[in-house]
């Protein structure tokens, strides 16, 4: 394990970094003889494969920000995913570094608009986002997409909050069976503020891969919980 502290001054914003990096040997080789593949002529590159799920980030023409896709199966109905999801009050459970939720708007599994927050380490200034999502169900139910994107609704800015403005998320769950669940997400955010690119790019794949695991680990612990009632 290495440890590195690096000292950033970005304005006004003073970011220590501690970074713990694992170095691992692993022996693949099966990319030499197969074509490439789809995921990889789109421009995504596997970054993680671990417990079923994998994680993809690409360029973006237009940002130095990558986008990024996590891919999972889970073991429930595509019903019961999806309402977890719809729960957007229990974000905070899942969704790395998120605080608080506030909803502005609910049109029940069609459109939802809320105001989040996000308590990033110190000294980083803290973030907030407000977003729209729009639900859309296809073949009577068995596949749902859900996208989010950044609103500027006028919310009320904290004070030392910074306010990100560039945020978009595509959710697809695709009924397996009647037990499990395809679940595939896409998307990027811009944190905003003066945090260099490559730091944000740094922290993605462990991001969005510690989300996707807490997701099923909910899921997993709320079935054991209906059990027993």
């Amino acid at each position: 394990m290495i440890s590195k502290c690096m000292e950033i001054l970005l304005n006004d914003e003073l970011l220590y970094i501690f970074m713990h990096m694992y170095l691992s040997i692993a022996c693949m080789i099966l990319l030499a003889i197969f074509p490439v593949s789809t995921q990889e002529q789109a421009g995504w590159k596997l970054k993680r494969e671990k417990k079923g799920i994998s994680i993809h980030v690409r360029e973006q023409a237009d940002s130095h920000l990558k986008e990024y896709k996590a891919r999972a199966v889970i073991s429930h109905p595509i019903q019961e995913v999806f309402a977890f999801l719809l729960d957007i009050e229990r974000h905070p459970e899942w969704v790395v570094r998120c605080t608080g939720i506030t909803i502005i708007e609910n049109q029940v599994e069609h459109k939802l608009t809320y105001h989040t927050a996000y308590d990033l380490p110190w000294p980083a200034k803290d973030r907030d986002l407000t977003v729209e999502t729009v639900y859309t169900h296809h073949a009577g139910g068995k596949k749902i997409e859900s996208l989010t994107q950044d609103v500027l609704l006028e919310f009320p800015l904290e004070e030392d909050v910074i306010r990100m403005h560039g945020y978009r998320e595509l959710v697809i769950l695709e009924e397996i069976d009647s037990l499990s669940t395809l679940f595939v997400t896409e998307g990027f955010a811009d944190p905003g503020g003066k945090v260099p690119p490559w730091l944000v790019n740094m922290f993605l794949v462990d991001g969005i891969y510690d989300s996707v695991v807490k997701t099923r680990e909910l899921l997993l612990d709320q079935e054991r919980l209906d059990l027993y009632e």
